[in-house]
């Protein structure tokens, strides 16, 4: 288990799994640019990008999670 930062609040994960599952779970599938967050799962739609660090636009469906992230989702 590693510890993810979503909208400042602090989330123990498996570290094998990718962003856009975490953040259905926990942000009830609103989250990314239009706040529809996971539509397509595989990159195509962008629907799902989110802040990660300091780098904007990042499609989560496409990014696994690493120790530390910190991630800003547009449904705060």
């Amino acid at each position: 288990m590693i510890t993810i930062y979503i909208d400042g609040s602090a989330y123990e994960v498996n570290e094998d799994v990718i962003l856009g599952h975490v953040l259905h779970e926990v942000k009830s599938a609103k989250f990314g640019s239009s706040c529809r967050g996971l539509f397509c799962g595989m990159g195509i739609c962008f629907e799902c990008v989110v802040k990660i660090d300091d780098d904007s636009n990042r499609r989560s469906c496409m990014t696994k999670v690493y120790p530390g992230m910190q991630v800003k989702t547009n449904s705060l």
